[in-house]
């Protein structure tokens, strides 16, 4: 959505300020609905079937039921991702090559930052979310034989290598844009002032204590 978002802007950008809200969260609920639907289902379905797994230290749903449910949601799942991955791709690509022209056309420069920082955020999250892509949409094709290396390992991998996406896209922009950097920079300013100024009369006080013998 963030990247579709920005491609639009880039596109239409005089059209960009007629973009009503109600679309807007028209988009958000239907993402959000589909983002649902595998939950619900299985809240439904195996609402009886709830166990805690040590794989990936999570509550998990048992296959207690037929497997056809167990199969739409795991596919819907990994489509789901698979498009938001092609799209997050192509519509980067598409911002990048029409910044390009734009700069070739007006005397501008290519902002080499940004570039550096669309290229780096799309590809964390391609290579953080691809792998969990890969096993729900293969995991009910697999070998009897590949099991303990598909449901623990594999299964494990693409657990955990989706937190680097949340974890890393600070850093990019910490690293990359010096505007993110300072505006880090004032915020801890302003959250360490109190504290600063705490200290500040506390030495004040002491220091008067220490002088006051001294005088006359």
């Amino acid at each position: 959505v963030l990247s579709l978002t920005k491609f639009r802007i880039v596109r239409s950008p005089l059209r960009a300020c007629t973009f009503s809200t109600k679309s807007a969260h028209v988009t958000t609920l239907c993402l959000w609905l589909c983002s649902m639907f595998p939950a619900v289902v299985l809240m439904v379905t195996e609402k009886h079937g709830v166990y805690f797994s040590f794989l990936d230290y999570n509550c998990d749903y048992s296959r207690s039921h037929e497997d056809a449910v167990w199969i739409i949601c795991t596919v819907f799942v990994g489509s789901v991702g698979l498009i938001a991955i092609t799209i997050t791709l192509v519509s980067s690509i598409m911002i990048i090559v029409i910044a390009k022209r734009s700069t070739k056309r007006g005397p501008g420069k290519l902002q080499w930052r940004g570039l550096v920082t669309v290229l780096l955020t799309v590809a964390v999250y391609t290579i953080a979310t691809l792998p969990a892509v890969v096993y729900l949409l293969a995991s009910e094709f697999m070998a009897e034989n590949q099991y303990i290396f598909w449901q623990v390992d594999f299964y494990q991998f693409s657990t955990y290598i989706v937190l680097v996406n949340a974890l890393a896209n600070f850093y990019i922009y910490t690293l990359t844009l010096a505007s993110f950097r300072g505006f880090l920079r004032s915020r801890i300013t302003l959250m360490l002032a109190p504290l600063v100024k705490v200290c500040c009369k506390h030495r004040t006080v002491g220091e008067a204590e220490e002088r006051r013998p001294l005088l006359p």
